[in-house]
């Protein structure tokens, strides 16, 4: 059965990459990224699937939102990053579906 899940929400260190690795009985489907810069300086943000670029680089202005609606399917084991560089604050949320390998 498919389930309604938040895969991260919080905030991010410039620099730091925050990881979140799909369980190895699940399948994750990624439906909804929003990330938003709550400081006062510029920044640049980053989403890997699995170390593939899904945003790569992009400039969110101070006190401005990032919204991203997609429909990525991400497998056991596989990892899911968010980052940003900069002197800004980043919040972020991934959220979509998580159902079991089997289908169940």
């Amino acid at each position: 059965m498919a389930m309604p899940k938040t895969f991260w929400r919080g905030q991010a260190s410039s620099g730091t990459w925050v990881t979140a690795v799909v369980p190895g009985d699940k399948l994750w489907v990624i439906t909804n990224i929003a990330l938003t810069n709550t400081g006062s300086s510029d920044i640049t943000a980053f989403v890997h699937l699995d170390g593939t670029p899904l945003v790569s680089g992009l400039l969110i202005k101070p006190q401005k939102l990032f919204a991203l609606d997609v429909k990525q399917p991400l497998e056991a084991g596989k990892n899911l990053r968010v980052a940003f560089q900069g002197s800004g604050v980043m919040a972020g949320h991934v959220a979509g579906v998580e159902m079991n390998v089997d289908g169940s």
